[in-house]
């Protein structure tokens, strides 16, 4: 048996080991990398729809708090003038028809200023994680398939001795977890005076 000899020379070794070691390395810190970035972008997008949906119950909570309001009422509010809350002076108005145009371009300074507060109608406790409580607001509503109808059973146009149903349009705004989510609904409430 021949004895092999080895010969393990210093100038010997090209470095491909480790070139090829460093690539990879450097490959996998690049998908670990991408891979952060996709988790922190997909953890902002659910935080974002989150905030939406809260912002959107409270919108809603507040419409429902309105429809409470008018169920509330055994004569019809006539448009303009204030309905008292809890035999105070002041209380809800219901406006004339098409006050609130498009819901989604008014601000929030013309909300803090018309708007109802939620709870203020109904005696409901605020709405807990909001950023700022809902408001909402009602006028009349004529939907535009009742516009040309004559029976006054159909459509009440008399304040004081028609005992037709009224169409009321309750619109509502709420915050998320932060006062820029904000979010408008908008709901048609009927009742039979």
């Amino acid at each position: 048996m021949g004895k092999r000899l080895v010969k393990n020379l210093p100038g010997s070794q090209q470095g491909m080991a480790l070139i090829t070691g460093l690539l990879l390395l450097m490959v996998l810190t690049l998908l670990g990398i991408t891979a952060m970035d996709n988790a922190v972008m997909e953890e902002t997008m659910v935080k974002n729809q989150r905030d939406t949906q809260v912002a959107f119950q409270a919108a809603e909570s507040a419409m429902v708090d309105g429809f409470g309001w008018l169920d509330d009422q055994t004569r019809r509010p006539r448009p303009g003038r204030p309905v008292p809350l809890n035999n105070v002076a002041s209380g809800v108005v219901v406006n004339a028809p098409n006050t609130l145009s498009n819901a989604n371009a008014v601000s929030s300074a013309w909300w803090d200023a018309n708007g109802l507060g939620y709870g203020s109608a109904t005696n409901a406790a605020p709405i807990a994680g909001v950023a700022v409580q809902p408001r909402h607001m009602t006028e009349e509503f004529v939907p535009a398939q009742a516009r040309n109808v004559r029976d006054d059973l159909v459509v009440s146009r008399d304040y004081a001795t028609s005992p037709g149903r009224q169409f009321y349009r309750i619109s509502s705004q709420g915050s998320g977890f932060s006062a820029s989510t904000q979010v408008v609904v908008q709901g048609v409430y009927v009742k039979r005076y």
